[in-house]
């Protein structure tokens, strides 16, 4: 078999003497690269929103912070998050009235992280 001939069958976008032109692989190489930095920018950024104002307190970490106090001050563990969230914290976040799905001693393990507020836990 001719390799030419066989090259020639797998390249239908070749006319006669024509070549398709396409970037070479380290502009390939180098578009990859850009476009994998921005997605990791935009993870930063969408980070970093996430974390700064009231958006802190919408993070898992608020869960464990109020059943921990609640543990402390012998309130019900499996209450509603957003009344525990009503009684210890000042911002709100977003709604969550059902009971933490996280077990009791998760909350024993919290403990200690409730004797610094909440804004500086965040």
């Amino acid at each position: 078999m001719n390799v030419a001939v066989r090259s020639e069958a797998w390249r239908p976008h070749a006319r006669a003497g024509q070549e398709r032109t396409s970037l070479a692989p380290t502009a390939w190489r180098l578009l990859r690269l850009a476009i994998l930095g921005a997605a990791a920018a935009l993870t930063l950024v969408v980070l970093a929103w996430q974390a700064q104002g009231n958006n802190a307190y919408n993070m898992d970490l608020k869960v464990e912070y109020v059943r921990a106090l609640a543990l402390r001050d012998g309130a019900d563990l499996y209450a509603p998050v957003d009344s525990l969230v009503d009684r210890y914290l000042p911002v709100h976040g977003e709604p969550f009235v059902h009971a933490s799905p996280h077990p009791p001693a998760l909350a024993a393990v919290f403990v200690p992280a409730t004797f610094v507020p909440y804004p500086t836990l965040c």
